[in-house]
């Protein structure tokens, strides 16, 4: 019969409100006006809703999600921040926007074929999401035998620092419930460490758990918001404005962890530029998506930025003709576009600058040029910025024509433009490549004809004999 009533209700098992009150007891707010607690799989939402009253949050700081549509109903009643979705689907937060989690996901494998759907609820909402800030804290309730399955165990190692696990009172214990309570890391456990705590804990869940008792004092402590926005919607719900709102906001399919690993998989690494970059470089840097998710004040207001590209096709027709013969050849040219959005973090206008005549709009104004491009030198400071050391000045001073031949009103030697090239050059190839700590083999330079290349070639080479000399 319990089997059966567990289906009947899709899974959910709504903790007793006794023991709702004896886990409040382990629990504080540091500022209860100042964070945000959410349960993902609120049932009525009748435990969150007793949790926040007890530790004095806010309805408006409460989230609740109920899928079962008269479940959602009655947690409506409760705040307006409730929405009725697949958590694991459709449910949209953003990156740090909780400070305490409260999940008790169905109990069973109906919804994710061998692999429990309880673990698919916590890697969706802590792992993949990242919805809770660091030093948030996460309550898990699911049955004892759940969190003693490896991958069960291996999350809460990973991501949990401070852990207590507890199980219900017998009286109230129908499916083998625990609760864990755990203070989410900033960065996950790896190494030797985690798999000493894996030991430990799988040690732990295969023996009787202490019981959830009244605390004298709380053992943990819900921190203030570090992230004044907030996100709490369902996906399926809204506009194509909102749907890019949200991507910029929170990263969209770019922040899961199967992106992040298969990018992390690549090793990409951009490269540093050589010299300062121009705006119109800077732009097309932004549009690589150097700086996304930075904020730059754009006439005036703080703008979120999105760099991305897109594909533009131009189709064109050449017409030949031979004799009596006409050839008509079709060529197909594909470009990538840069493509600039800005979100106003103030009220979420999206602002979408595309191609040539985009970005030159965008870089109109000198001071968001000006900030566009410190952003994008803070994150890729040029190897070469004109700050030529005084032993390459001593070094290209030497060098004169024999000849004695200069041009109109310059000295005989090196014309100032040419020796920065020849010291950004013999710079570049005595900087060490920070992705590999092997120093370049070679480079291009590539300049207009009579600039002297063939010159600079000389000085380049004169500065390493130069080098070798004093070694």
């Amino acid at each position: 019969m319990a089997r059966l009533a567990n289906t009947a209700n899709h899974g959910f098992q709504a903790l007793d409100p006794a023991a709702v009150a004896l886990l409040a007891t382990y629990v504080t707010a540091a500022n209860p006006a100042a964070c945000r607690i959410a349960d993902p799989c609120a049932g009525e939402g009748a435990a969150a809703w007793q949790l926040a009253r007890a530790w004095g949050i806010p309805a408006d700081q409460l989230y609740l999600n109920e899928l079962h549509t008269e479940r959602a109903a009655a947690c409506r009643g409760m705040t307006s921040n409730t929405t009725s979705c697949d958590t694991v689907r459709w449910l949209r937060a953003n990156h740090h926007g909780l400070q305490l989690v409260y999940l008790n996901p169905p109990f069973g494998t109906q919804a994710a074929g061998d692999e429990r759907s309880e673990l698919q609820f916590f890697r969706r909402v802590i792992e993949e999401g990242n919805w809770l800030q660091p030093g948030g804290i996460a309550i898990l309730v699911t049955p004892q035998d759940v969190f003693a399955k490896p991958a069960v165990t291996q999350h809460l190692a990973r991501h949990y620092d401070n852990l207590t696990i507890m199980a219900l009172p017998a009286a109230l214990r129908r499916w083998r419930e625990a609760i864990v309570i755990g203070v989410r890391r900033a960065r996950a456990r790896s190494g030797q460490a985690l798999s000493d705590l894996i030991t430990t804990l799988t040690t732990q869940l295969a023996q009787p758990l202490p019981e959830l008792t009244m605390q004298a004092a709380p053992r943990y402590t819900i921190p203030v918001a570090t992230n004044s926005t907030i996100v709490w919607e369902d996906a399926t719900i809204g506009t194509p404005d909102q749907a890019t709102t949200d991507v910029v906001v929170t990263g969209g399919a770019t922040n899961t962890r199967a992106y992040r690993s298969a990018i992390d998989a690549l090793r990409i690494a951009h490269l540093r530029p050589l010299g300062p970059l121009s705006a119109t470089a800077a732009a097309a840097r932004i549009a690589t998506g150097e700086i996304n998710g930075a904020t730059i004040i754009i006439n005036g207001r703080p703008q979120i930025i999105k760099g991305s590209t897109s594909e533009d096709q131009t189709v064109w027709v050449e017409t030949k003709e031979e004799g009596d013969t006409t050839t008509l050849i079709t060529h197909h040219v594909t470009r990538q576009v840069p493509v600039v959005m800005t979100v106003d973090v103030a009220d979420g206008s999206v602002c979408r600058y595309e191609g040539d005549a985009g970005l030159q709009k965008l870089l109109a104004d000198p001071a968001t040029a000006e900030a566009l491009l410190a952003a994008i030198t803070a994150v890729a400071p040029p190897i070469y910025a004109y700050d030529m050391d005084d032993q390459t000045a001593a070094t290209l001073a030497m060098l004169k024509r024999k000849d004695g031949r200069t041009l109109p009103g310059y000295e005989n030697g090196l014309l100032p433009m040419q020796k920065h090239v020849v010291a950004g050059i013999t710079r570049y190839l005595t900087t060490p490549d920070p992705r590999t700590r092997t120093l370049p083999k070679g480079t291009l330079l590539n300049a207009e004809m009579g600039s002297g290349k063939s010159t600079m070639g000389i000085a380049i080479a004169h500065w390493f004999h130069q080098q070798s000399l004093t070694k």
